[in-house]
């Protein structure tokens, strides 16, 4: 399973950016989108490859930001939470992860266009790292400036969710 999500969700990203990387650094301009997920900041329980892979999607966003822009070429990595998509008819998942996904997905009222035109208008304004939607940026914040509040938020909301499932 690692190898599998390894596969597509960091060397998936790799293989893309390599395909084009060259071709805008001939061309002196060009702006890749890599779509990592806010599991690459915020990392549940259960998810390890998933979080694992979208952080590295994350941090290599980062060092292409600054190796591409001597040569005009722009780099955003997008952190998502959960909106409408059918991801989940792919998906590998352990015991009653993919149902809880699939609720969270089914509970969103964000639907993929809506995201797709705020990645595309924060990119064109040169955005490097664009979370959505505001409950996410507002987690990204809270761990990046409050961390101990984060991590007090997330065991409360584990011990809740624990709690809830009979465990």
């Amino acid at each position: 399973d690692w190898d599998w999500m390894v596969g597509i969700n960091l060397m998936g990203v790799v293989n893309g950016n390599l395909f084009f990387v060259k071709e805008f650094q001939k061309q002196k301009s060009g702006y890749i989108i890599n779509i990592a997920s806010a599991a690459g900041f915020a990392n549940a329980p259960n998810m390890g490859a998933y979080s694992a892979t979208k952080a590295a999607v994350i941090s290599l966003s980062e060092v292409l930001k600054y190796e591409l822009k001597p040569y005009n070429v722009g780099v955003s990595a997008v952190m998502p939470t959960f909106f409408k998509t059918n991801i989940m008819n792919n998906a590998r998942m352990v015991g009653n992860d993919g149902a809880i996904a699939q609720k969270l997905i089914d509970r969103s009222n964000l639907e993929a266009s809506t995201v797709a035109l705020e990645i595309l208008t924060k990119a064109g304004k040169g955005k490097h790292k664009i979370v959505l939607p505001n409950e996410a940026r507002i987690q990204y914040f809270l761990k990046r400036f409050f961390p101990k509040f984060f991590e007090k938020a997330m065991l409360k909301g584990l011990e809740g969710h624990a709690k809830k499932h009979g465990k």
